[in-house]
């Protein structure tokens, strides 16, 4: 029926290994399976940046005479949400990977490093059976370091609270003797309760991140609340008590002079 689209002008992604004389033949089976598995790699990682789900994709034809290979939906009810796939795909290859996120430039260096045997030109067919141009796939961007947040717990004592531009700035005192730690807070409540505990031990939770240079940024105060130290003989009769509900009986006194260097008693 006219209007009907022929198999070959189905959407599809076609991948070439470039050399001169190559052929199916001179790509080892290992490679080839690197190939394919990268190739799907990169439509799976289009499709969710796109948030939709990358249909089954088949390998529906191998080029005799070259090493080209043709990608495509493998139910044509599919071929609207495989179309835009194709050309996110293609696209990614052409910008190397610019603009794109982590998981679609790390497929792209999958993809780039799979074949040995010679370059990639990457090309493909649209929904409406135009032909994308043959793109020879080049390093992708190197992906850009994260920043890494990680959250932790302080003790000390809170020597310092002021209201500053865009917050408050907040010192604390750790409990260990080390060097004082800056923390800031844009919560006025948080800050407030961190006043009336000025100078008393507190615990906090904080969070700060490490950028790609590796240097830690700023504290972010996330909650403060009381803090009772106790000292090492306290948690040592907390250890006996729990390993006394374990069954397990110690001499607590012993423990005690043993860790202190106290002498033992003598026998009357």
């Amino acid at each position: 029926m006219a209007g009907e689209s022929t198999p070959d002008d189905r959407p599809s992604l076609n991948i070439s290994v470039v050399g001169e004389g190559i052929s199916p033949e001179d790509v080892p089976i290992e490679e080839l399976g690197s190939l394919l598995k990268a190739t799907a790699a990169l439509l799976r990682a289009v499709a969710n940046e796109q948030r939709v789900t990358a249909p089954e994709v088949a390998l529906v034809r191998v080029t005799h005479g070259s090493a080209a290979y043709a990608f495509r939906a493998t139910d044509p009810v599919s071929d609207r949400v495989f179309a835009p796939i194709v050309d996110g795909a293609h696209r990614a290859i052409r910008v190397r990977g610019s603009g794109y996120s982590r998981p679609v430039r790390t497929a792209l260096e999958r993809l780039y490093g799979a074949c040995t045997r010679g370059p990639l030109q990457v090309a493909g067919r649209a929904l409406d059976g135009s032909s994308f141009d043959a793109v020879t796939m080049a390093a992708p961007l190197q992906s850009e370091p994260l920043s890494v947040d990680a959250t932790t717990t302080l003790h000390g004592k809170i020597v310092s609270v002021v209201c500053a531009r865009t917050g408050y700035e907040l010192t604390l005192k750790p409990r260990d003797g080390s060097a004082r730690v800056e923390l800031y807070t844009e919560d006025d409540e948080l800050a407030e309760r961190s006043a009336s505990q000025f100078n008393q031990n507190v615990k906090l939770y904080a969070q700060f991140s490490v950028g790609p240079d590796g240097k830690r940024n700023a504290w972010r105060l996330l909650n403060v609340s009381r803090y009772e130290p106790r000292s090492f003989l306290d948690v040592l009769d907390e250890i006996r008590d729990e390993l006394t509900l374990e069954g397990v009986d110690i001499d607590a006194d012993r423990f005690r002079r043993a860790l202190t260097g106290e002498a033992e008693p003598r026998d009357a």
